[in-house]
């Protein structure tokens, strides 16, 4: 999931979802992190904010998401990869 804004692309829908912060490493365990949504046709960062999630780091250089439906109010909204 990406953690940076994604304004041009709407990951196949219309609203980019992506974190508000870092990954976790995998010593911190399960992290919660807020995801902020991107309307591709506004080109404007943080147009909307979804629900919170949860992340963990795993050894073997990969994540773990607990996915939550993002806020209904979002046109069209995916997580971003």
């Amino acid at each position: 999931m990406s953690e940076w804004c994604v304004v041009y692309s709407g990951c196949g829908g219309e609203t980019g979802l992506y974190l508000n912060g870092s990954h976790p490493r995998v010593e911190d365990g399960v992290v919660t992190r807020e995801v902020l949504g991107s309307y591709m046709w506004s080109r404007q960062c943080d147009t909307y904010t979804s629900t919170s999630i949860q992340v963990k780091a795993c050894p073997g250089d990969y994540y773990v998401y607990e996915f939550v439906k993002p806020n209904i109010s979002t046109p069209t909204p995916t997580y971003c990869a």
